[in-house]
């Protein structure tokens, strides 16, 4: 049985409000509760990918959902463009998951960008 309160996905990835831990923690655990919502999300990221008026938020958030999604190479150009918080992110996890994939390169054992990562109140994987 879920323990968290039952969120969304769809408003959080197509909300204009706030994005940032909490709301990465609730789409994770919404998806890890129920993989239905695994589907949800990549609906909701097509919708999102089809919006005209992107800005550096909206960028924040289609990165972190692509990151959700697997996809890492996305994640980290989508990311790359976006505004510097997500920066931190980018850095600490889509590498690190890329790398793992043999998507893109990077330093296998880069620990720095977790530990920036703990510091901007995201969880270290």
């Amino acid at each position: 049985m879920p323990t968290t309160a039952v969120v969304d996905v769809h408003d959080i990835v197509l909300s204009n409000s706030s994005f940032g831990p909490r709301e990465i923690t609730q789409l994770s655990q919404s998806i890890t509760e129920d993989y239905a919502q695994f589907g949800t999300l990549r609906d909701s990221v097509a919708e999102l990918e089809t919006r005209e008026d992107r800005t550096p938020a909206s960028a924040v958030r289609l990165g972190v959902c692509y990151y959700l999604l697997g996809r890492y190479r996305m994640a980290l150009e989508t990311l790359s463009s976006s505004d510097g918080g997500a920066l931190v992110f980018r850095s600490a996890y889509c590498r690190r998951s890329a790398d793992r994939d043999r998507i893109a390169g990077g330093a296998k054992d880069d620990k720095q960008p977790l530990t920036r990562v703990a510091g901007a109140g995201f969880e270290p994987a």
